[in-house]
This record gives structure tokens, C-alpha cells and sequence, in this order.
């Protein structure tokens, strides 16, 4: 189904389709600026748990207003469907970046701690963000920007329904998020992804990757001592 309007926006494009939505470049049609929009993909009810995760989203992205996070615009629905209004964040993800680029150790340790200062205000408001990653990281003129926040939650409540099940990407994920029995989700969870974040932009490895290369040296050397015992 192709869209070309959503709610008072004019749709330019489409960027890109998730699990539960996809994402458009439209136009704001007032002020003529670029914006992105994230709309689920189906009719929800109104008190759709789905909708109230978009729900979140947005307004745990209306209140983090910070240089490294992507500030959002608006909340609307179009076709019984809600749809977020974000700023366009123009430049690729980290990820993306590090295939073409080589940074420096000083860069590395500048870009964790802007994205470790826009968690603190996050986590000063109770709210994990659960999904720190190269890939929801964007560079803009120099500058890490967090995106993605639709795995965000509040610590401080207990009901959250994206408590239940195991949510985040591997690589980064703390012991808590994949033992999701009895074990809370807090600040301290980023923090793990963070140190996973600086690993990697360090060495190149993910944590797991790193402890499973360390373990199979190990092994060769214990292999070797076997041999020559």
C-alpha cells in the first residue's frame, strides 16, 4: 500500500519497514522542513497495548530534550493508525560510519560520553533506554545522535508490557534483559551497553564476540600444553 499522505503530512518517501511499522520522509506542510515518521502498521484499538508503546515513545521523547537525542515533533493518527513526527537526523548510523571510517580512541571515548550524558537525563527521569546500539546511533556532522527508543521504559513501573520477553540486540544486552525472569530492567542495564558500545568502537568486537575469540585462545593453549605434557 503506498502512502502519500499522513495526517497533514505530505509522504516523500519511504525509508525503511520494521517488525511492528515503517518509517517515511515527509514534509512539514508549514514550515517546509524534512521530517521523519513512524507509523504502525496496522488499525489498533485505543487501549492496544501497541499503541500505547508508540505512545511512550513519543512521550518519553517529548520530555528528553537533549543535543544527542532525536527530538520529536508531533503525535497523530491516520487511519485509526498513530504515527510519530521526529526531526530528520541526516547522516548514517554508526554502524554504517565504521564500515568507511577508521576513528580515533579520543573519538571513541568523546562520542560515548555524549551519549552517556544524554542517558543520564534519561535515566534522571527513571527511563532505560534497552537498546543502545550502533545501529540506532546516528552521526550528524560529527556528532552520535540516539535514535529508536521504542524498547524504551519507565524503571519505576511495574505494568510495562515490553517487560514481558526478551527485548534488545544480543550483542549489547545485559545479563537481566536475557534472564527475563524476576530480574528488573534499571539505568544499569545501559550502562552495560555502553561499555558494549565503547568495546566495540575500541576493537571492533562485540562483547560476546570478544569473550567466544579469548575462550578459543584459551583453549589452543591448553590444547598445546595437552599435547606437549
Amino acid at each position: 500500500q503506498h502512502i502519500h499522505q499522513l495526517g497533514k503530512y505530505p509522504v516523500i518517501g519511504h525509508l525503511k519497514s520494521g517488525g511492528q511499522g515503517d518509517v517515511f520522509l515527509a514534509r512539514h506542510p508549514t514550515l517546509g522542513k524534512i521530517v521523519v515518521i513512524k507509523v504502525l502498521k496496522r488499525r489498533v484499538e485505543s487501549d492496544s497495548s501497541k499503541q500505547n508503546r508508540l505512545i511512550r515513545e513519543g512521550r518519553i521523547l517529548a520530555n528528553a530534550s537533549h543535543a544527542n537525542i532525536v527530538q520529536i515533533h508531533d503525535l497523530d493518527f491516520h487511519d485509526g493508525r498513530p504515527f510519530l513526527v521526529m526531526e530528520f537526523v541526516e547522516g548514517p548510523t554508526l554502524s554504517t560510519y565504521l564500515q568507511n571510517h577508521t576513528i580515533t580512541r579520543n573519538t571513541a571515548l568523546k562520542w560515548v560520553s555524549a551519549i552517556t550524558a544524554s542517558l543520564q537525563q534519561l535515566h534522571n527521569q527513571h527511563i532505560v533506554h534497552r537498546d543502545i546500539t550502533p545501529n540506532n546511533i546516528l552521526i550528524c556532522e560529527g556528532q552520535p545522535v540516539l535514535i529508536d527508543f521504542g524498547l524504551a521504559l519507565d524503571a519505576t513501573d511495574g505494568e510495562g508490557d515490553c517487560q514481558k520477553g526478551i527485548a534488545g540486540t544480543l550483542p549489547y544486552m545485559a545479563p537481566e534483559q536475557v534472564r527475563v525472569h524476576d530480574q528488573p530492567i534499571t539505568p544499569a542495564t545501559d550502562v552495560f551497553a555502553l561499555g558494549g558500545l565503547l568495546l566495540y568502537l575500541i576493537t571492533g568486537k562485540g562483547i560476546h564476540r570478544l569473550i567466544n575469540d579469548e575462550t578459543d585462545i584459551l583453549s589452543h593453549h591448553v590444547s598445546q600444553y595437552a599435547d606437549s605434557a
